[in-house]
């Protein structure tokens, strides 16, 4: 009888890390679609979201840095990492969703990548990450992409993709809205 109870909790365990398998790749995958206008064939279209089941260490410590503006509370050592953090955080789309939703956190990620001297305007990666759509064509970060916009310029081949592929509508309508040229 013992045996046929440690059968059941064996098949219960593997039935239960299939699934957290399969819902940690679900919300990972990308899809190319087939007929990518010609100057962008490699545009991989994916969905970042903070709140799939991943094993993202990075995000798991995001989420214990406080959400709240330090000047209503105390400072703690997560609001250092938060900023020793920032060049990491940068390249890691779930951890930007996790950022893009609350506005201290996005507020503070602009003021340290200034801070620490980091130039986005450099970063065909990260560019290439807040401007991206998801699957419907969906901006996949609302507040990020009008926040670099109001502060940096995009890269040309950037900017070329967003303004020509017609699935990154969305994404030009809010580079368009908020970026102001500046006047040196």
């Amino acid at each position: 009888m013992e045996n046929y109870y440690l059968l059941a909790i064996i098949c219960c365990l593997l039935l239960f890390i299939t699934v957290v398998l399969y819902l940690a790749g679900h919300g990972k995958k990308t899809m190319h679609l087939e007929t990518p206008p010609p100057k962008v064939r490699n545009l991989k279209l994916r969905e970042y979201c903070y709140d799939n089941l991943s094993f993202n260490l990075l995000l798991q410590k995001l989420k214990k840095v406080n959400v709240y503006n330090p000047d209503k509370r105390k400072v703690n050592a997560m609001d250092a990492w938060f900023k020793e953090a920032t060049p990491q955080l940068m390249h890691d789309g779930d951890c930007l969703a996790y950022i893009n939703s609350y506005g201290y956190l996005e507020r503070t990620f602009w003021n340290n990548i200034a801070e620490l001297g980091i130039n986005p305007e450099q970063d065909k990666a990260f560019q290439q990450m807040i401007f991206s759509v998801n699957n419907h064509g969906l901006n996949n970060f609302c507040n990020l992409p009008f926040g670099y916009a109001r502060r940096y310029k995009l890269l040309p081949e950037v900017e070329t993709i967003i303004k020509t592929d017609p699935r990154l509508n969305a994404a030009k309508r809010v580079y368009e809205l908020a970026y102001k040229p500046r006047k040196d």
